[in-house]
């Protein structure tokens, strides 16, 4: 079965998960997809929400709800992303991530959640890579996706008997943010 890590950050508002940045990474092919969303069209924020929003901004490093860069793709864009590696072991990290992939995009796909695992240590850091935009890494779904990557190679064997420097080192093979879409 071919794999797949899948690193997504956004926004856990009130009434619904609103991604923002999203990587992929397929294992076999050891190639990189990095994708910013859109803000959805149809998305209502309560003042709440909106609160939500500015702080992430603000204090958090990361990118406001309605920032987005040159080349997004339309926000639905996602599911038909997600939808193609339904064939996939999909890894990726976090509750969150695992129910919303399951649930609303594909219902039956493999989907594995590293955090079950009682060997990762989540680290306080995580490494600045250049996904195109200035924010901390924390909020990062690139510099999430690194973190992701090198442990499933400590987990599975063919992380074990893949070149680990390639993804280690991917920002020197990652030219440009929005090709290659899948």
């Amino acid at each position: 079965m071919k794999s797949a890590l899948i690193s997504i950050d956004g926004f856990n508002f009130s009434r619904r998960f609103v991604f923002k940045e999203m990587t992929i990474f397929l294992m076999e092919q050891q190639t990189t997809r990095h994708y910013f969303l859109q803000p959805p069209q149809d998305l209502w924020l309560t003042l709440r929400d909106k609160k939500t929003a500015e702080f992430t901004r603000n204090c958090l490093g990361g990118m406001g709800i309605d920032e987005h860069v040159e080349g997004s793709l339309e926000y639905y864009a996602h599911a038909g992303i997600i939808n193609s590696l339904k064939d996939h072991r999909i890894y990726v990290m976090g509750e969150l991530t695992a129910n919303f992939i399951n649930k609303q995009i594909v219902p039956h796909a493999d989907v594995i959640n590293v955090q079950d695992y009682k060997t990762l240590s989540y680290p306080k850091t995580l490494p600045h890579v250049n996904c195109g935009v200035q924010h901390r890494p924390r909020y990062c779904s690139m510099a999430k996706a690194l973190f992701l990557r090198e442990f499933i190679d400590t987990i599975t064997p063919l992380g074990r008997a893949m070149d680990n420097g390639i993804f280690r080192n991917f920002n020197m093979f990652f030219y440009s943010l929005h090709v290659n879409i899948i």
